[in-house]
């Protein structure tokens, strides 16, 4: 049958149906373009909106406890338009497997509910901040500044992964979420596996019982807890025998993750029990915390939980987030009370400052703000260049300087001044260069960061991925505490981790635990 006279050929001969269905799905694919592109302008005006309020008060900051909350807002509305600007341009996934989660979350927390908490209740500052006075226009101008200084160290960090990406043809960016199936033939031998983990625990458990036993024991744990946190400067080597237990249980993880088991699960419950027993017995969060966002991170990037799963580990986070909050608000109280009236005032005192203690590190750079430059100068990169002293032992450099958050608490408090206050790392670039240097400082940090998460995940493999997984881990408290303390102990922490993972890999194991092939 001929063609009418209006007719026009199938091109390359396709049936009409094909060409039609290709044509729709031109058309979705366009439209999905469209709809990504008319997000992201969205988003981008809402963010650049937040951050001209946010500049504008730091230039001039609110006087009233309403426009300090005002600026908590915009500070948590910046943070969740980068997050989501993120989500769009790289993957969900891939973003939320990476350190900007932690930048979402410290500027959101830090910078955007801790300044209204402040405000809105004065007496609920930390003690520091409290002792030396504050206005309202302080909370405000920190809140603004700190919340555009992390906003920056995100942005350059999320820049420089893409742009890497981008220069190596690649069209999805990499990230943890990326990582492939491991072949079989790479799996842990269960008898090789049980005889590296427990070995590895009980030797970093005899190491954490010296430093515990050493620093009081059982009756510093029940009157004066913060005496054992505070008494471990000195004992590296003995913190490495936390860290062996806190990575005997990370990779007990992975091989569970890998190949579930009746065995593989109670290795894992009974590993980790004793690094909370560790944790506990120590006073110390930072290295627990790190290793079970870890964790988080592995259960996430190897499998992919369903909705009731997802609200199932939400639900346990928060419980864990919470329970930490509590132990930190102990060791804070037992400084003037017993332990067991600290612990119940824990829970029924000023609930308000029982849940934003972990965000203090606001009210310490604001008390940095208040005594830098006018009574203490900048230290104008000090800082950063003795932040390789601090992998020196103590013992081999008896002077090596506390970290800077030591430094703070002595010109607060004077000799008084027995715990660190931490401030974040934009407090730290701003001792180091003010607030426009430290503005430009924490973008270089930010660039640096991205250029080396880009170069940690562009291949696959576990022990990267394992190593990926506690640098996440770790980067909330480069965020928040002294880089150079900081970037020790994450060393300390991936030392542990590589150490027992190559161990449980390749070990020859004796004879009497010889390995079924």
């Amino acid at each position: 049958m001929s063609a009418g006279p209006g007719a026009q050929p199938a091109a390359s001969g396709q049936p009409d149906v094909l060409r039609a269905s290709s044509s729709t799905e031109a058309a979705g694919t366009q439209e999905s373009r469209h709809a990504l592109g008319g997000s992201q302008s969205l988003l981008l005006a809402v963010g650049a909106f937040a951050a001209g309020y946010l500049a504008i008060a730091a230039l001039r900051p609110p006087s009233r406890a309403g426009g300090v909350v005002a600026v908590g807002a915009m500070a948590a509305l910046l943070a969740v338009c980068l997050f989501a600007l993120g989500a769009l341009r790289l993957g969900l996934r891939v973003v939320a497997l990476s350190p900007l989660t932690f930048v979402a979350l410290a500027q959101l927390f830090i910078f955007g509910i801790r300044p209204a908490a402040v405000a809105l209740w004065p007496g609920d500052g930390a003690f520091p901040l409290v002792w030396l006075g504050f206005r309202f226009a302080d909370l405000g101008r920190v809140a603004a500044a700190g919340a555009l200084g992390m906003s920056l160290l995100g942005l350059a960090f999320a820049l420089v992964w893409e742009t890497r990406a981008r220069k190596h043809g690649l069209q999805r960016t990499p990230g943890l979420a990326e990582q492939p199936a491991l072949p079989t033939s790479e799996e842990f031998d269960d008898r090789r596996l049980r005889f590296v983990l427990t070995r590895a625990a009980a030797a970093g458990t005899v190491l954490w019982l010296i430093l515990f036993f050493r620093n009081g024991g059982i009756d510093a744990l029940l009157n004066d807890p913060s005496r054992l946190h505070l008494n471990q400067f000195g004992g590296g080597h003995y913190v490495f025998g936390y860290a062996l237990c806190l990575a005997a249980a990370l990779v007990a993880l992975v091989a569970f993750l890998e190949r579930p088991s009746r065995q593989r699960l109670l290795l894992l419950t009974g590993l980790a029990a004793v690094a909370l027993a560790a944790s506990v017995a120590l006073q110390t969060r930072g290295q627990l915390l790190a290793t079970a966002a870890a964790g988080l991170t592995l259960l996430l990037a190897l499998r992919s939980p369903t909705r009731r799963q997802a609200l199932a580990l939400a639900a346990l986070a928060t419980i864990l987030l919470a329970a930490f909050a509590w132990m930190r608000t102990v060791r804070e109280l037992s400084h003037t009370v017993p332990f067991a009236q600290a612990a119940r005032l824990a829970i029924t005192d000023r609930p308000l400052l029982t849940a934003t203690r972990d965000f203090v590190e606001f009210d310490h750079l604001v008390a940095l703000t208040a005594v830098v430059p006018r009574e203490h100068p900048h230290l104008h990169g000090r800082s950063l260049a003795e932040a390789p002293l601090a992998f020196l032992p103590r013992r081999l450099y008896p002077d090596k300087p506390l970290p800077l958050d030591f430094e703070l608490s002595t010109a607060l408090l004077g000799a008084s001044g027995k715990a660190g206050t931490p401030f974040t790392i934009v407090g730290e670039m701003y001792w180091n260069f003010g607030w426009i240097g430290g503005l430009v400082a924490l973008a270089a940090f930010g660039a640096v960061a991205g250029a080396g998460w880009w170069r940690l995940v562009r291949s696959s493999g576990r022990k990267r991925l394992l190593v990926g997984t506690l640098v996440l881990g770790y980067s909330y408290l480069l965020l928040t505490r002294p880089l150079g303390a900081m970037a020790m102990t994450a060393a300390i922490g991936l030392v542990a981790l590589l150490v027992v993972v190559l161990l449980a890999e390749r070990l020859p194991v004796p004879s009497g635990e010889k390995i079924d092939q």
